[in-house]
Formats: C-alpha cells, structure tokens, sequence
C-alpha cells in the first residue's frame, strides 16, 4: 500500500482528482446564492489544497499557484461580469489562499528568522500603508473603502513575501515555466483563429467590454477582454521566456518567445513592440548587426500585419501621435491633468489608495470627487489608464518617494545580482518593462494580468540577493573563481 502511494502514477491520478473538484467547487461558488451552502465548497477546496500538498512539493504548488490562479481569476472575472459581487467574491478566496500560502512558507518551513533579508522592502509598505490609513482619518471616508483600497495593495506585497520565504529558486522557476507554456500556445492558437475568422471566436472571450479596431483591422485579444493586456502579458512573457531561453540555450524557450512575439502582433500593441525592441537593443547593443536584424524582423511583421492591406501609414502615425497627446482623444493625459489639480490641494498624503483612479471604488462614493473637481466619468475604460496619472493625487509626495525608492531598491539589487549571475538578467529587463507600462496601465504593478509577476519578480531578487549577501559575495572581486563556486 505505501509502495502505490508513493508511486508516480498513483500522485498524477490524485492531482488530476483534485483539479476536477476543484473546479466542481470554483463553478459552484460562482453560482451560490446561499451562504449556507458556501461551508461545503470551502471544505472541499481545503481537502484539495491538503491532497496536494502532500503530494507534491509546496514550492511547486505555490509557484504555480501564483503564476497561474490570478490569470484564470481575471479572465472569470471578466467572462462572468453579470455574476453579481463576482470581483469581490473572487478577492476574499484569493486573499484566503495567499493567507494559507503564507502560513505554510513561513511557519511550517521555519524560516521567520529570514524576515531581516526583506526588512526595508517591508517597512516601506508599512510606511505606504501607514499614510493611507492618515488619508482616512483626515477624510473620514468610508472604512469599507479604505480596507478595500489597502487591501488591494497589501496582498501583492504578500506575494513578494510568500516568494521570499519559499524555497523557490531560478530551477523551481524554470520548471513551472515549462508548464505555464500550455498557456502560451493555447493563448496563441485562440489569437490566429481570431485573426483569420474573427467574431466566433472572439465573441466568447471578449466578455463585458467590446471589440476593439485599428486602422479597419480587428485586434485580437486571446483569451482575455482586451487588446492591449493581451499586448503586455505577451511582452512581459517574451522577455522571460526569450532571455531564459538564451541563458540556457533551451530552443523550446525561444519557439514559445516567438508565440509572445505573434501575439504582440495580433494586438496590435505598440507599447510593448516598442519596449521589446527597446529591450533588445540594450541587450544587444555591442552587436549592433544582430539589433538591427531583430528589429528589422519586428517592425517587417508588424507592418505586414498592420499595413498590407491598404492602410495609410502616415494617417497611423499622426493617428497614434494624437492618441498619446491630447486630452480630448488620450484619457490617460486627461486624468493626469485632473489629476495634478487634485495633488495641489493634497500634496502632502495625497487622498487615499484607489480613490481617483479606479472606478469601483468612486462608484462605492457616488464618484463624490469627481463631481466635486469637474472631473468626467469613466467611460469606455475603468480607470485612468495610467498609474501616473494617479499617483500623485493618491500617494501625494510620501508614498510617491516610497515607491520610487522601493523600485530603485529592487532595480539595483537586480543589477549587482545580474553582475554575479547572468540567470537574473531576465529579472533586470521585466523590471524595466514594467517602468515604461506604468504610464499605460492604472494598475500595472496591483492586477491579476501583470501584478503577480512582478511581484514574483520582486521576491525572487530580494531572496536572491539576500543569499548572496550572507556569502559576502558582493564583496569579492567579481573576476575571481571563488565567486562562481558560492554562486553554484
């Protein structure tokens, strides 16, 4: 009997088991109606969640938890918009995962006495935390939002912890890679069908929001709501799968970074075309030849796809230009400029996480700020479509300088550990990616299409170069052999 137990096959069949009641359970919570009846399908998630960790080991499951549930999270999210109290349904058993991944990580490793490695990340979302909750007593807003608001804060720094005190490392990394590929190609195939046969298979994914056109072509959108998140996820798993793949001369990694590459294409993305060429160029910029064959491949396809049918590229352009820069056509630089008559009179603390750039959190105040600045409505969008346009009149100067120094911390850790181990330079460059998305996306670095990567990304440095600190690594010349034997 415990020979069966241990066996391989005997594990796949008790996973496979698990995944189908889990599944059972996420449909039946989508459409109770009765709390009553909710005590059963926790029950039921909790044995799965059990099942699984003891069959298998609790760094892969978290991993692979957050990589792949927040993703499936949102695209529900989306797909079941008439669901009512869906988001806010999704958010508690969320939180409730991440609490339970948390508490196996840290107390069931033993591994509290880590917590010195994290300690300045952490006290600067204290800090952060602390000047929301001022915000709150010098407005006297709701408590309901401000929970809500740190709440959607906090549990991705939570993310970064839970990493942190894991036992993942780049191997673990790269295992879950390999499987969150079935995604990529999946993801990929949905785009293609788009493209060539358009609203049968669009018109399951698109959800709540509508279909989307530029210059008279459809933009694909996979399996998510919208064109352009398709476009950064792409971008974003570009870079990790193509400098992955690079590192470990892995042509899998290379073919699956192609399929990030055509779905960037199919989305019509600029923003992150531009950045992956961007990229690319600072990483190849000794090899000019080889950039200039990259690049030229790119933009070749790009026009292909955007261009060969007849369009003006010149109208595209101007078109582009106008989209960007004035306020009655870009909402973002709309937002921004009501955004910057906000922090003028709140320049200290700001007004509070969420209360101008996010639209469930102004419908929860009868869009009372709005109205009282003059300010529209969210219309097509649900946001202010860039995090800078609200993070001034939200953080005011404190959370501002805190979240600038945070990201610096990760981005110099991230460049001294790429100077050691060439493995984390795929770390360096998604942190640049996500500099450049900040200016078009409010939530970039806080949703479930982009967040949890990042914040996978943070933990991941942070841990790392806490380990190498420890082996006063950073203090040997970086020539010298006994570099590489610490590292190893």
């Amino acid at each position: 009997m415990g020979a069966l137990i241990r066996s391989y096959k005997f594990k796949v069949f008790m996973v496979v088991i698990s995944g189908i009641i889990l599944e059972i359970a996420a449909v039946t919570f989508f459409m109770l109606k009765d709390r009553l009846l909710l005590f059963p399908v926790v029950l039921m998630v909790l044995l799965c969640a059990f099942i699984l960790v003891i069959l298998l080991d609790l760094k892969y499951i978290t991993l692979g938890y957050l990589l792949f549930v927040p993703i499936i999270i949102y695209i529900l999210e989306n797909q079941f918009v008439a669901v009512q109290n869906l988001g806010s349904r999704l958010i508690y058993v969320e939180n409730a995962f991440l609490a339970l991944l948390f508490i196996m990580n840290v107390f069931l490793l033993k591994r509290k006495k880590e917590i010195k490695g994290i300690l300045p990340e952490t006290v600067i979302i204290i800090m952060l935390c602390i000047g929301n909750l001022i915000t709150y007593f010098q407005f006297q807003y709701e408590f309901k939002v401000y929970l809500l608001s740190t709440n959607f804060y906090l549990r991705y720094f939570v993310i970064s912890l839970i990493i942190y005190f894991s036992k993942i490392d780049y191997e673990v990394f790269i295992k879950i890679l390999k499987l969150f590929s079935i995604f990529i190609i999946s993801n990929t195939v949905i785009c293609i069908l788009q493209f060539i046969f358009g609203d049968p298979f669009l018109s399951p994914f698109v959800g709540g929001y509508f279909y989307s056109f530029r210059n008279d072509l459809i933009r694909c959108i996979g399996v998510f709501p919208w064109p352009t998140e398709l476009g950064a996820f792409s971008g974003l798993f570009f870079i990790i799968y193509y400098f992955s793949g690079k590192h470990l001369k892995y042509n899998f990694f290379y073919l699956i970074s192609f399929f990030c590459i055509l779905n960037i294409l199919l989305s019509q993305s600029r923003l992150a075309l531009l950045l992956v060429i961007i990229i690319l160029f600072i990483d190849n910029i000794k090899k000019i030849l080889k950039l200039m064959r990259y690049s030229l491949i790119l933009v070749l396809i790009y026009v292909f796809i955007n261009f060969g049918m007849g369009i003006n590229i010149n109208e595209y352009i101007i078109n582009s230009i106008e989209e960007y820069s004035m306020p009655e056509k870009a909402p973002r630089i709309y937002y921004v400029i009501h955004g910057i008559d906000i922090f003028r009179d709140h320049p200290f603390f700001g007004i509070g996480f969420d209360r101008y750039g996010t639209q469930w959190i102004n419908e929860l105040e009868n869009y009372h700020l709005f109205n009282k600045y003059g300010i529209k409505q969210f219309e097509r969008l649900s946001t202010t479509d860039s995090f800078i346009a609200k993070i001034l009149p939200e953080f005011g100067v404190f959370g501002t300088i805190l979240l600038i120094v945070f990201y610096i911390i990760l981005l110099m850790k991230s460049i001294r550990i790429m100077k050691i181990d060439q493995r984390y330079k795929t770390f360096f460059y998604l942190l640049v990616y996500y500099i450049f998305y900040l200016f078009n996306s409010a939530h970039v670095l806080f949703n479930l299409n982009m967040g949890p990567v990042f914040w996978i990304i943070a933990g991941l440095v942070i841990k790392y170069y806490s380990v190498l600190y420890k082996k006063n690594i950073f203090r040997i010349p970086m020539e010298s052999e006994e570099v590489s034997e610490k590292v190893k």
